[in-house]
């Protein structure tokens, strides 16, 4: 018994010494893009975002613990398209379809996401950590910002604008189907159709252009995998930066529709109802985090 006693003298100070906890904050910057298919005329460029959050690290030893997050993001991509595409207008209930070009489609979708990573990190030297891990996002806030450069090409009224300019607000989780902002006669443009004069907003909410929707455009959980690095300037005070990839397309297929082309309903050439063409394609969103945290 005497020597159990000494053997527990010894090793107490030791485990003491190779396990521990640790509570840490940490925020910074997101630049976070979508990769996959694209459209001729398509791409995608990063979008910008920040985010902040806490987490709590458990060392097994000196040199490897695990750590969970609770963190607030964002995240998204910026969609750019320029050539031959359609668009939307409405009379009444009715969906007409105009066909022309766009010099300029920008679509900027910063989502904020509640993210819950688990990483294993591995103390390589006294001042570098690596980890890696897995992550799941929900989605609590999806918004986007754009804009619009048509000219149409079957509209060719003189005396009628056959070009304008839109901006888009949208709100995912909170537009409802065929919903502009509120707007004033000054904030409206016009074309003709028919000998009839349509109305188009300047500014257009996320499901205008849609008469049916089951749901929202981004889906709601993504799961990813991340690896990163920190690099501490003293015991407690850190910079870093990791890379997250997302495992789940974000955007849900039923309403991810062609920026160029839809399916003609109709016998007219020029004016016709129209069907979208869904796009069954599968993104993926990266998105790099440089960060500045405190660890105690």
């Amino acid at each position: 018994m005497k020597k159990i006693y000494i053997l527990l003298i010894i090793l107490l100070p030791m485990v003491a010494f190779s396990q521990g906890s640790k509570i840490g904050v940490r925020a910074g910057l997101n630049y976070s893009w979508f990769n996959g298919p694209v459209e001729e005329g398509e791409s995608f460029s990063a979008s910008s975002g920040f985010h902040f959050g806490i987490n709590y690290s458990y060392y097994f030893s000196p040199y490897f613990g695990l750590r969970g997050e609770l963190l607030y993001h964002q995240k998204g991509t910026v969609q750019n398209y320029s050539g031959d595409m359609y668009y939307i207008m409405r009379r009444g209930l009715e969906r007409i379809v105009d066909y022309g070009e766009a010099s300029e489609y920008r679509l900027d979708d910063s989502n904020a996401y509640l993210s819950l990573p688990i990483s294993a990190s591995v103390q390589v030297t006294k001042k570098f950590e690596l980890y890696g891990g897995l992550s799941f996002d929900f989605l609590v806030g999806p918004r986007g910002t754009g804009l619009l450069d048509y000219q149409s090409h079957t509209n060719v009224e003189d005396e009628y604008e056959v070009f304008f300019i839109q901006s888009f607000e949208n709100n995912y989780y909170g537009d409802c189907i065929a919903c502009i902002p509120p707007l004033t006669t000054s904030q409206t443009t016009a074309m003709i159709v028919d000998g009839e004069i349509l109305a188009i907003p300047r500014v257009a909410a996320a499901y205008y252009f849609v008469d049916e929707k089951d749901g929202n455009k981004y889906n709601w959980l993504d799961i990813g995998v991340h690896a990163g690095a920190n690099y501490f300037l003293n015991t407690g005070f850190y910079v870093g930066m990791n890379i997250h990839y997302g495992l789940i397309d974000p955007t849900r297929s039923e309403l991810d529709f062609s920026i160029r082309e839809v399916e003609p309903v109709g016998e007219s050439e020029t004016f016709t109802d129209a069907n979208y063409i869904r796009r069954d394609d599968s993104d993926h969103q990266i998105s790099v985090q440089v960060s500045v945290g405190f660890r105690f």
